[in-house]
């Protein structure tokens, strides 16, 4: 194994990694520092309650998009230097340097396409493995997953969004409500009157998001409203946590590097 092949590869895989565990710790500490408050009002004579979920700061939002998309960046650069390490093996210096890059394609007749390109700059072996593990190989029977759900597929998304159309979003998206809401009638007979209760839920974003309705009044004893959330990076209208995703792709770019290892 060649060094100074595969030296600058693990420094961009090890600072991803080293991101990635930013990320962690400071979304956990801004998860901390930005609670999601609620706010409770009786309903009119007291038949029932409302409750209001508050509006929250989120401007601040933007620097985890911007350090993901850092991220991101370094491992698909990580790739794009394995690339021209390989086309090394073929040509020292590599003749077209502007046409060497990783490929990832969803589409077999895509990568079809770039043939003449991949088989000049790199080995026949070379160019088998990086076709063995294209996400379009997720469409053969018995292989488990979406093209469009493989990492690396992810990734190009991901690393294309934050170069050409915009930066990376990062939003805060509610994951669990805990609830501990208790309510006291005048007499059993009244809250007979009200069993089961009439709940009215109207999702969890900043506003009104549930009505409890009686038709005789109440007294609130307790009230414990917690909302959990995660920050996520948002794209092809999906969600995806922050750490996790990145984490997900950094694993699976490990495991494609290791099978080049030994070209290198």
């Amino acid at each position: 194994m060649r060094v100074q092949f595969i030296d600058p590869i693990e420094k961009r895989l090890n600072r991803a990694k080293e991101q990635i565990f930013e990320l962690e710790k400071d979304i956990v500490r801004w998860l901390e520092q930005n609670p999601i408050k609620f706010k409770i009002e009786y309903r009119e004579n007291q038949f029932g309650y409302n409750i209001y979920r508050e509006e929250l700061d989120t401007s601040s939002l933007s620097s985890f998009g911007f350090k993901s998309g850092e991220c991101i960046h370094n491992m698909r650069s990580s790739l794009d230097i394995l690339a021209f390490a390989l086309a090394k093996i073929k040509c020292d210096p590599p003749e077209k340097t502007s046409t060497i890059y990783f490929p990832i394609f969803t589409d077999e007749d895509k990568f079809n396409s770039k043939l003449r390109i991949l088989n000049f700059n790199f080995t026949p072996e070379v160019v088998n493995i990086m076709r063995n593990i294209q996400p379009f190989q997720r469409k053969n029977p018995g292989v488990i997953g979406e093209p469009e759900n493989d990492p690396l597929a992810i990734l190009s998304l991901l690393s294309n969004i934050d170069k050409h159309r915009s930066s990376i979003s990062a939003e805060m998206t509610p994951a669990e409500l805990e609830k501990n809401i208790q309510v006291k009638f005048a007499t059993p007979e009244d809250a007979a009157m009200n069993c089961p209760p009439k709940v009215i839920f109207h999702g969890i974003q900043p506003g009104l998001i549930m009505e409890y309705r009686t038709n005789k009044p109440i007294e609130l004893t307790n009230f414990d409203l917690n909302l959990k959330a995660h920050l996520v990076i948002r794209f092809e209208d999906k969600g995806e946590v922050i750490p996790d995703i990145l984490s997900y792709i950094y694993s699976y770019i490990h495991l494609v590097v290791n099978e080049f290892r030994k070209f290198l």
